[in-house]
């Protein structure tokens, strides 16, 4: 029997596979952007951490070890709401920008295989997550993008004691104030490798392409929500002894309006349905 179970992050279905560990399967891409394309058009705010822990669960499933699989999907994919874990994602140094090659985060090896950060994050988006995918360098990799690698941060030990980092401040923004973003500082977190040494930015790039199309359903689903408050307008205001939807020019501007909106939508989607084929 499979149980269908809707977290933060989306829709999966849990199969009970003896012998197998018991992670959720993601549902297909499709149904879960469809799902984000309705809800944004509700609220834009939640829709940030959503994603980004839909892209560390993707990334964890895809590279992480079993044992660190074993450890963390159940908090990741709980129905308890109160037990329920978020992601997040920590790339941006005040240094580097979009040039990561350039990351300066330290991770130092310790004797028991896990790692601690050292240095300072300059954007870190839902910064209070309870795990973050970090990139960092291991001391003694070469310079260059061929020495990052990803780490998995927690944001608590098993213990329940708080993890070595902390955040410096908040950022003001223009946009997304709803959802907070953040400066970190390590301070010699433990933190765990995932996939290979030197390989970090490979793997965070499935995250970022990940998130990027989330971004993309996230924008078409809120000109939707625009297009729809329009025809509502249209459909009750009068000018001229009629609804201003009855108008020639009116219907005009209006299927300008749509036209790119219909657009956004079926571009998204293909996209979506893309991916579950790339894999």
């Amino acid at each position: 029997m499979e149980r269908i179970a809707f977290s933060e992050y989306g829709l999966a279905a849990m199969s009970h596979r003896p012998g197998v560990l018991d992670w959720p399967d993601v549902m297909p891409p499709l149904v879960k952007y469809a799902l984000t394309y309705l809800f944004v058009q509700a609220e834009f705010g939640l829709c940030c951490p959503l994603s980004m822990t839909d892209s560390l669960i993707r990334t964890l499933r895809k590279f992480g070890s079993s044992a660190l699989i074993k450890r963390y999907m159940p908090a990741l994919t709980t129905q308890d709401f109160d037990e329920l874990w978020r992601g997040a994602m920590f790339m941006t140094e005040q240094g580097t920008g979009s040039d990561v090659s350039a990351t300066s985060v330290r991770a130092e090896p310790r004797a028991d295989g896990s790692y601690r950060l050292h240095g300072d994050k300059w954007f870190c988006s839902n910064p209070d997550a309870d795990l973050a995918m970090v990139l960092a360098r291991i001391d003694g990799a070469p310079s260059g993008m061929s020495g990052i690698s990803l780490f998995l941060l927690p944001r608590r030990y098993e213990s329940g004691i708080d993890n070595r980092y902390r955040i410096i401040r908040l950022k003001e923004k223009l946009g997304t104030r709803s959802m907070a973003s953040g400066e970190i500082r390590f301070e010699g977190a433990t933190a765990y490798l995932i996939g290979q040494p030197g390989r970090g930015f490979n793997m965070m790039a499935d995250i970022i392409n990940n998130s990027r199309l989330s971004n993309g359903m996230r924008a078409a689903g809120l000109m939707r929500r625009a297009t729809t408050d329009v025809l509502f307008v249209a459909r009750h205001r009068q000018a001229f002894g009629k609804r201003l939807i009855d108008l020639p020019l009116m219907q005009r501007q209006l299927v300008k309006l749509l036209m790119p909106t219909e657009q956004a939508r079926t571009m998204v989607l293909q996209t979506a349905e893309a991916l579950r084929r790339a894999e």
